[in-house]
């Protein structure tokens, strides 16, 4: 039987190191959190008619 503490380090391996082919050599860790990162910037820049970030 597999050790909590195994499953965690792998998953924190595999989701945090362990680049993807399938998503263009990044971490999944990379392309999950770069997209919550693109989102708030539109969701910050929305109403705005330039588009340009205006604090």
């Amino acid at each position: 039987m597999i050790k909590i503490s195994d499953r965690k380090i792998y998953f924190d391996y595999y989701n945090n190191e362990r680049s993807h082919h399938s998503l263009d050599m990044k971490t999944p860790a990379e392309v999950y959190f770069n997209g919550l990162l693109e989102q708030a910037d539109l969701s910050k820049n929305k109403g705005h008619s330039t588009g340009l970030n205006q604090t």
